[in-house]
């Protein structure tokens, strides 16, 4: 995986629930901003250029993928900790809505955050 702009495409409502509402189909296009790993729960976040995604594990050298993070224990078993992300778009429009001010730059959010992907293009829409 190299940081790059991806394009997901959904079908429209009515085709993917049956639910016979009719809109437009949509289109999500997001950009990786950045990626990130960790050796071991207390080491500092890594950016990286490229990552390897290793199927059921996570991103290659992170802890989470040597089962050395903080949540690697067996006896948790919580799906979804081998890969964390997290929406800089999101993160900005809840710093806004709040009225905080960032303690970070957009560029230093996946390290400060600890998460290994860093989404812009990706938020919450209200129905």
């Amino acid at each position: 995986m190299t940081k790059k702009h991806s394009t997901m495409k959904t079908k429209p409502v009515d085709q993917q629930e049956g639910n016979g509402t009719s809109i437009a189909e949509v289109v999500n296009v997001a950009t990786i901003k950045g990626i990130y790993i960790s050796k071991s729960s207390t080491a500092p976040m890594e950016s990286k250029q490229t990552a390897m995604l290793l199927p059921g594990r996570g991103i290659h050298g992170d802890r989470y993928a040597t089962s050395t993070g903080t949540y690697s224990a067996q006896f948790l078993l919580e799906p979804g900790r081998n890969l964390t992300m997290i929406s800089l778009t999101g993160v900005k429009e809840a710093m806004e809505r709040t009225g905080m001010t960032p303690p970070f730059d957009d560029d230093d959010i996946g390290a400060e955050l600890r998460r290994n992907l860093i989404l812009d293009g990706i938020y919450h829409m209200k129905h």
